[in-house]
């Protein structure tokens, strides 16, 4: 974030100074994170967990386009259609997506699609912010060539998510196990590949013409801050595309510690950091903020709020039907990052005569004087944004409280845990699941059912199922233990362990002509493994024992 001190002098060509600049604007440090996750990802990893990254850094550069936005009754005027509108709008995506998975997929699938453009877009403002600060002459020549450069590796991104089939993860936010997904448009190979060579290729041209140009007309000191944006351009999303899908994971060592799920919430990191210190910059520098202690605190109070409070209103002990595991929080993530790059796409335009006067030429602005109803505004937002963040804080301890607790075999630390989470609306099929599995291995078979069946009951996942089977089968309940199979086959009829364990259960329940039939189709899934095929002849054995007719081959 920006430090303590003012902006920087106006014709210095900087806005808080070189070493905040370079390492929060320009992308220095999120380099020197990406650097050290190649050598030290898991270390880093459990110092400091993706969560908290989130709260610090995510969280209140959603609140700044809020306080852009909502903060001032000029402002409010000003934008009201899409203040209004869209929030609208999305409010009835969002209530759309708790009825509908296909629906709630579909949100997710506009928001992982948007938000590298969105990242893309801010790192272009940047460049150009810095560029004409420091007195660069961008032509209208090198300025198209440098936009088709950030919207051909935005291209190479969109590539990767919708056309080759290994699908990159290029959002914050993590929707495996829940009730929604991406829906790609599977380009074909035959389409996908050559596209993305000859994207590619258009990419490192226009780049190299785009700075050439620039650097004509400039030297070294004035282009080299801006040219550091370039390279976290490529960094975060260029790069990225280009080793995965055109050289392969495996072609740099320690490429895995980047980009994989959570490397990029570094990079997420580093976006939101960028976006508070421009927006830093442009608050207090139109008189919006006083001190910049004060203004990331109201950041961090309406960020908090506005991923809070939807998630607890709609929670299943509210208003809502989808726990937060299963997808709740997907939804609000999804929703909460389209509203902000809606706002944002109409708030920072740099042809905005007012904007440009701050950003671009560095002009300060008359500070406002606030009136009654931004004290009355202050203050509810301080009431709201503070319980927020006391329950995000103690939802992040919970979950961190329950993980140590499985970790130690604690299972009295996490039920309680378990329970905690459910006050604070992070209640959901996987917490249950995962206690019951430690109530089983403690030998509280009554307890690890209750935790198994409030699951299912939560939401029915696999995992669930197959660990209540399992459970049925230590007590040799086999009829029950069927049931429970019946209902992971009824999720994942293909399961071939599932099918395997089923034909188990019959056989030892006494139902040959099932356990035949189930032994058969795990047999088909899985011919190389021997043990399903003397399974199935001692289950077609005591058939035909018993004098009963032989099940069909």
């Amino acid at each position: 974030m920006a430090t303590a001190a003012g902006p920087a002098n106006p014709q210095s060509g900087w806005l808080f100074g070189p070493a905040t600049d370079l390492f929060l604007g320009c992308g220095l440090g999120s380099i020197a994170i990406s650097l050290a996750l190649i050598f030290q990802a898991e270390a880093i990893s459990l110092w400091v967990p993706g969560a908290l990254l989130v709260l610090l850094f995510s969280l209140p550069h959603y609140g700044a386009t809020l306080l852009r936005v909502y903060e001032l009754p000029e402002d409010r005027r000003r934008y009201s259609l899409v203040a209004v509108g869209a929030t609208t709008l999305l409010a009835m995506a969002f209530i759309g997506g708790l009825q509908s998975a296909f629906f709630g997929s579909l949100v997710l699938t506009i928001y992982l699609t948007w938000s590298p453009w969105h990242y893309t877009g801010q790192n272009y403002g940047v460049f150009l912010i810095l560029a004409r600060r420091r007195g660069i002459a961008v032509s209208p020549t090198a300025k198209r060539l440098l936009y088709a450069s950030f919207i051909l590796s935005y291209a190479l991104t969109f590539l990767a998510i919708h056309g080759l089939d290994r699908p990159g993860q290029y959002a914050p936010v993590s929707y495996a196990g829940t009730i929604y997904q991406l829906l790609p448009l599977g380009l074909p190979a035959a389409v996908s590949v050559p596209l993305f060579w000859g994207l590619l290729g258009a990419y490192g041209v226009s780049l190299i013409a785009a700075v050439s140009l620039l650097w004509r007309g400039s030297s070294l000191a004035q282009l080299g801050p801006p040219a550091v944006v370039l390279v976290t351009q490529a960094l975060w999303f260029s790069l990225p595309v280009a080793l995965r899908y055109g050289l392969g994971p495996g072609s740099v060592p320690g490429l895995a510690g980047i980009y994989d799920a959570y490397g990029f919430l570094w990079i997420a990191s580093a976006h939101a950091v960028q976006y508070l210190w421009i927006t830093t910059y442009f608050a207090k520098t139109s008189g919006r903020a006083p001190s910049t202690g004060g203004y990331l605190g109201r950041t961090a109070l309406a960020g908090f709020a506005v991923w809070t409070v939807p998630a607890l209103v709609f929670a299943p002990s509210l208003l809502g039907s989808v726990p937060h595991e299963a997808g709740l929080a997907v939804l609000v993530a999804a929703v909460v990052n389209l509203h902000h790059f809606v706002l944002d796409g109409v708030i920072w335009k740099l042809r905005d005569g007012r904007i440009a006067k701050v950003l671009l030429r560095a002009q300060r602005e008359n500070p406002k004087t606030p009136g009654s109803s931004r004290h009355w505004g202050l203050r509810s937002l301080a009431l709201v944004g503070s319980v927020c963040i006391a329950l995000g804080l103690a939802a992040l301890f919970e979950e961190g409280a329950l993980e140590r607790a499985i970790a130690s075999r604690d299972v009295r630390r996490a039920a309680v845990a378990v329970e905690r989470l459910g006050w604070l609306g992070r209640e959901g099929p996987r917490s249950y699941e995962r206690l019951g599995r430690l109530y089983a291995a403690r030998g509280q078979p009554a307890r690890a059912e209750h935790s198994f069946r409030r699951s299912l009951a939560s939401h029915p996942t696999v995992d669930a199922w197959r660990s209540l089977a399992l459970l049925y089968e230590q007590s040799r309940n086999w009829q029950a233990s069927v049931a429970a199979y019946d209902g992971l086959l009824g999720m994942l009829p293909d399961d071939g362990p599932g099918v395997y364990r089923r034909g188990l259960a019959h056989l030892e329940a006494g139902n040959l002509e099932a356990a035949v039939a189930d032994l058969r189709h795990a047999e088909a899934l899985h011919p190389e493994q021997k043990i399903i095929a003397l399974s199935r002849a001692r289950a077609e054995t005591r058939l035909q024992q018993r004098g009963e007719p032989e099940a069909k081959r």
